[in-house]
């Protein structure tokens, strides 16, 4: 694995998790809204402080697993960058 392909993923990183909040807050402040104008009228649903941090926690969680998978991009890179080398060469 070439070095300038690791530079390459590892200058977008922080691109790539600061997208990532942001995602994450629009779709909560989407929830909050649609939640309390839509389901205002649904007794069942409630936006409560434990429910803010559940959902936090849970995002967080979701954040760590994307960042492995994005950890695999430049193994992956390499592989596929590979089998088309190969595939072209005929091989």
């Amino acid at each position: 694995m070439d070095t300038s392909e690791l530079s390459w993923w590892a200058q977008r990183r922080l691109t790539y998790n600061l997208l990532l909040i942001f995602a994450g807050l629009a779709a909560f402040v989407g929830m909050a809204i649609v939640g309390e104008t839509v389901c205002a009228a649904n007794p069942d649903f409630e936006m409560t402080a434990l429910t803010i941090k559940f959902q936090a926690v849970g995002y967080a969680v979701a954040m760590a697993i994307a960042n492995v998978l994005y950890g695999l991009g430049p193994a992956v890179d390499a592989i596929s960058h590979e089998s088309l080398t190969n595939r072209g060469a005929g091989v």
